[in-house]
C-alpha cells in the first residue's frame, strides 16, 4: 500500500485478525477432533494436568463453569 506522500507502508492493520488471545483461532473440524482426542487420552498432558487444565474455575453462566479455554 502506498502512502499519500508516495511511500510503502505496511497494511497489516486493514486485515481481519485472526488466531487472537481472544478466541479467534480457525482450525477444521477434523483437527479439533484429533486434538480433542490427544488431549484425553493423555498423550498430550499428563492426567492430572489434563484435569486441572479441563476442569472449571469460575462461573461461566447456568451451572457451567469455565476453564482456560474450556467450558464444562
Amino acid at each position: 500500500m502506498r502512502s499519500e506522500t508516495g511511500g510503502w507502508v505496511a497494511n497489516a492493520h486493514t486485515l481481519p485478525y485472526r488466531g487472537t488471545a481472544a478466541g479467534g483461532g480457525y482450525s477444521t473440524v477434523g483437527d479439533l477432533q484429533r486434538f480433542a482426542s490427544v488431549l484425553i487420552s493423555h498423550k498430550f498432558l499428563k492426567a492430572d494436568s489434563t484435569e486441572l487444565l479441563i476442569t472449571g474455575k469460575v462461573k461461566a453462566g447456568g451451572s457451567g463453569k469455565y476453564a482456560y479455554g474450556f467450558e464444562d
